[in-house]
């Protein structure tokens, strides 16, 4: 469960700089910021179903919480 919770960061990251991008330059993005964000939905509709099987405790919770910011502030910072 908390590799799936990790599996929607580059999405998200990526369509948020693409974004950033695109209102910088001040032109299309051809379409990029969608797909990125799609696949962080995607990954997020993997996890909802996990979430029901699983039924992760408080601490499970927590974990995935240190996990999933780390992770998104490692990966922000390397693009």
């Amino acid at each position: 469960m908390v590799l799936e919770t990790v599996a929607a960061v580059p999405g998200m990251v990526g369509g948020a700089l693409q974004q950033l991008r695109a209102l910088r330059r001040l032109e299309s993005d051809q379409g990029w910021i969608r797909t990125l964000i799609d696949e962080a939905e995607n990954e997020r509709m993997h996890l909802m179903t996990f979430v029901e099987i699983a039924r992760p405790s408080r601490l499970e919770r927590l974990l995935i919480v240190l996990v999933q910011g780390s992770f998104y502030n490692f990966y922000f910072s390397s693009t």
